[in-house]
């Protein structure tokens, strides 16, 4: 690259620069006519419009906004421009070198369909152009790089600080960051090549080179002409279509002074790197420096470029060596293949060798063996999760280097891990660890990355289950699957039936490849796949303890089948489909009914998953199962039990290990089910004059008395809950999950968190004193935080501030310690008050009733007071526009900067 271009280069960086130090944030500034200009952050305006509807604001990097007024769609640049008609305004892109893309605030680009315009929005210079979408790429025109191709999306990229334009099908220019024609002439075609430079054609379709000066640096008398891989220098006359093709040499290299630096007698030359070249003539190849001097003179036949200064060549005998640029060979003898053997995430490559004979060695790339002859051929690396190994699949002693017979693994020293002998090898990872998957003749085994045999190659099949690291594996004289263990793949006679490979399936296909699949069950039996085809659209529910059926609740009455295709209902009983519950099933117990011949419900049981019976079947009744323990029963017609004047008796069965072991009665149950969304807890008890109850664990375990007045219908990790206390008074306590009272509130009435349904979060609560009416606050231990001293007290940020009502009747902001942050225009009650915090710590408090805003600031002090109250769309801005916030007032929006309190309006 010449001085002139880097010094052009350089200050194109230095406008890159300059455009993002001058770009700023443009903020809806309201005028006194009701229509919206934009002003800077210091509330400076910079330019008006006549529009009277809500603005966004534009940040640093923002160039155009969409408008819809009266129904059509415009778009407004951020230097007050109004484009109509347009189908897309946005940013302008600078790609850099490295691929990286950054906005160009001074530019914006408009598409309109079949034409482009790009506006600068400080000087106000506009071009219009054709869209490239319209323009097809002359066939003549051979030169294809990644700026060169043309663009049908609405997006605009600069590259080294220029794009192109066209004016018409054969009418091209470039343009830079002003917007100024960079060539005082227009080509036929042309494009960017990078660093400064441009490939132009005239209409004779002759190429040349310009650079961003505008400057003819190559004139326009080259057929073809592409870039090398150092700046300033270009290849010349070389056809790419021609490669092969008996053709005149003609091509050569010039420098961007014009220079003939390699004269065009070569049939072809390619960049290797900025500092060789590949120059070839018919069979003969070579490698030039940029300079011209022969490196390495037209010995080979063919050459490759490995690294640094090291060549793979090809000698006229189809021998193979390694040579650095002085020639000299870096292998004793020469080879029939050398081959760069990649290692992956490794980053780095071996060089595999292989000999006239077949075998293959391996070297580094300091050309030291670490195996020689000994393989037939490397087929690749394989990425192991320990990475201090390092092994290859390998065709091991197979006939022929192409041929793939005899599949095995080596390490990179050469040792021999898995032998040479089968078909296919897979790597997989199981429990954390590599493994070997091997086949021949059809049959599979297992290997370690040691080499161990684990499973020796005897198998149809073998499958693993993840969630307890096991193998099942089938042989040719067995139907069904024998579990291993992992590792050492010992015979595991634990279990005998093979576990769900899978949690959203009952049964796993065969991996056997037939022409139709076998199905294997979860007993290890295989059945055709005929079988179960009907099967298979069933939905598939599981219990708690991993039990699966197949369950069709599309007829009536319901059809279960448990995970091996056998029926396990009752003879004569059913599920009918009003009755039927499919969570119900995780409790491990369903439901059955003997039907009468009318068809309406004659006795009611329940059975496990086996179909034993769990409770024998009771006419007048309906069983509930709530968990694994614990059963509800109620009166079979609910009809009756809501009509009556008394409160129904529900009868709760206890059980352990699918035996009743008590009952009790209540007449209030929270949930139907134990879940985890009620924390596997609820409030069970006896509604009525004394209202006693008491909360249960789903493992049937009572875990608090029955003095429970009032409380939520859970436990969670912290409650709030009203009890009965020895002297049978009403007492507040604060309960963790497991039922256990933490303190008690004597004389104290808790705010009733237990009513919100963020209860369990919370670390603070108000209090009120019994005796006085008046509140505080405490922590979740009963520690008081703020003193009894309080009106109308909430909690409005844990940790930070609450609210309260004055003896004036006005609301008062205060912070932790109990200090008034603001006294308010009136009373707020908490549903007005609405809270926001921002990015970098401040926190709005808007009075909605009153149209004011208190900000408070990151330190806790109150900094401004905004006349206005939020649009009811806070929504969180950009982290560099944290204190732009949008104000109703007086039904007009207006932005207020809650740092500097500056509001834009007029």
């Amino acid at each position: 690259m010449s001085p002139d271009s880097v010094k052009n280069y350089f200050l194109l960086l230095f406008l890159l620069f300059a455009f993002y130090m001058k770009a700023q944030i443009l903020i809806p500034w309201l005028g006194s006519n009701g229509t919206y200009g934009f002003a800077d952050e210091n509330g400076k305006v910079v330019f008006r419009t006549k529009i009277d509807q809500p603005l966004r604001v534009f940040s640093k990097t923002d160039v155009a906004h969409p408008i819809t007024l009266g129904g059509t769609t415009i778009h407004l640049l951020r230097n007050g421009t109004i484009v109509k008609f347009a189908l897309y305004a946005g940013q302008v892109d600078w790609i850099t070198p490295e691929g990286k893309s950054k906005i160009l605030p001074n530019l914006a680009f408009v598409d309109f369909g079949l034409k482009m315009e790009l506006v600068h929005l400080k000087s106000g210079v506009k071009k219009d152009y054709l869209h490239s979408r319209n323009i097809t790429q002359p066939k003549w025109f051979k030169v294809y790089n990644e700026y060169s191709y043309l663009v049908n999306d609405s997006s605009c990229k600069f590259h080294y600080g220029a794009y192109r334009v066209h004016k018409d099908s054969e009418k091209v220019n470039f343009v830079d960051t002003s917007l100024h024609e960079i060539f005082q002439q227009d080509f036929a075609f042309g494009t960017i090549a990078g660093n400064g430079y441009f490939i132009l054609a005239n209409q004779k379709h002759k190429l040349g080179v310009g650079d961003m000066n505008g400057k003819i640096r190559l004139p326009l008398i080259w057929d073809q002409l592409e870039m090398s891989k150092k700046p300033g220098f270009f290849i010349v006359n070389q056809d790419k279509e021609a490669y092969g093709k008996n053709i005149k040499p003609r091509v050569g290299l010039v420098n961007d002074a014009g220079k003939l630096v390699i004269d065009t007698i070569h049939h072809s030359i390619y960049a290797f790197s900025d500092r060789y070249l590949l120059v070839s003539n018919q069979k003969k190849s070579g490698i030039m420096d940029y300079s011209g001097k022969w490196v390495l003179p037209q010995d080979f036949v063919s050459i490759a470029y490995y690294f640094d200064d090291y060549f793979r060549v090809e000698y006229s005998n189809l021998a193979q060596n390694i040579i650095n640029s002085r020639g000299e060979k870096q292998f004793d003898k020469d080879y029939k293949h050398i081959v760069a053997t990649g290692l992956g995430l490794h980053k780095r490559f071996q060089i595999e060798c292989i000999s006239k004979d077949n075998l293959s060695s391996l070297a580094d790339t300091n050309f030291i063996f670490t195996y020689k002859d000994s393989l037939t051929r490397i087929l690749s690396f394989v990425e192991l999760k320990d990475r201090s190994k390092v092994h290859f699949y390998v065709n091991d002693g197979g006939v022929d280097y192409y041929y793939d017979d005899k599949k095995g693994v080596r390490d990179g020293k050469g040792k021999q891990i898995i032998p040479g002998k089968f078909n296919r090898i897979q790597k997989f990872n199981f429990a954390e660890k590599d493994y070997y998957l091997v086949m021949k003749d059809s049959l599979y085994g297992v290997y370690d990355t040691e080499g161990n045999i684990l499973l020796a190659t005897e198998y149809l099949q073998i499958m693993g289950n993840v969630q307890k690291p096991q193998w099942w594996a089938q042989k040719q004289t067995d139907k069904s699957f024998v579990r291993y263990s992992v590792p050492d793949g010992s015979l595991d006679n634990s279990s005998k039936t093979i576990p769900f490979l899978s949690q959203s399936s009952i049964y796993s296909i065969a991996s056997k490849q037939k022409a139709t699949h076998e199905i294997i069950l979860p007993d290890g039996s295989i059945v055709h796949d005929s079988i179960i085809n009907k099967y298979k659209k069933w939905p598939q529910l599981q219990t708690s303890t991993g039990e699966r059926f197949f369950c069709n609740d599309f007829t009536d009455p319901v059809m279960m089948l448990n995970s091996n295709l056998k029926t396990f209902i009752p003879e004569g009983f059913v599920i009918p489909r009003n009755r039927f519950y499919a969570p119900e099933i995780s409790t491990g117990y369903i439901t059955v009914y003997k039907m009468k011949r009318d068809g309406k419900e004659e006795s009611c049981g329940v059975i496990n998953h086996k179909g034993e019976w769990v409770l024998p079947a009771k006419k007048g009744v309906r069983y509930f199962p709530m968990s694994e323990n614990l059963i509800a029963e109620r009166g079979a017609d609910q009809n009756t039990n809501f009509r009556s004047d008394e409160i129904e008796k529900v009868k709760i069965f206890r059980l352990q290990n699918g035996k009743t072991i008590e009952t009790f009665d209540v007449n209030l149950i929270a949930f139907r089910l134990f879940t985890l969304d009620n924390n596997f807890t609820m409030l069970m008890g006896n509604a009525g004059k004394n209202n006693e109850f008491a909360y249960y664990h789903s493992s049937g375990e009572k875990l608090t008395d029955d003095n429970l007045v009032d409380g939520g219908r859970f436990l969670e990790r912290i409650n709030i809950v009203t009890i009965r206390d020895k002297n049978k008074g009403i007492l507040d306590v604060i309960m963790n999950q497991e039922g256990k009272i933490i303190c008690e509130l004597p004389g104290l009435e808790a705010d009733r968190v237990y009513n919100r349904g963020d209860h369990w979060r919370i670390k603070y609560f108000t209090a009120k004193d019994k005796k006085t009416g008046l509140q505080g606050v405490l922590d979740t231990l009963g520690k008081t935080i703020l003193p009894f001293s309080y009106k109308d007290l909430n909690i409005l940020l844990p940790g930070r501030i609450v609210c309260n009502t004055n003896i004036n009747g006005f609301t008062e902001l205060r912070d932790w310690q109990g200090r008034i942050l603001h006294t308010a225009a009136g009373t707020s009650l908490r549903h007005n008050i609405r809270i926001y915090e921002s990015h970098n710590g401040y926190i709005l408090i808007s009075f909605e009733n009153l149209h004011e805003t208190a900000v408070i600031s990151p330190e806790n002090t109150l900094t401004h007071i905004i006349p206005g109250t939020s649009p009811g769309r806070y929504s969180k801005p950009s982290e560099d526009m944290w204190n732009i916030i949008p104000f109703d007032m007086k039904n007009k929006i207006v932005f207020v900067d809650i740092s500097s309190g500056i509001i834009f309006k007029e």
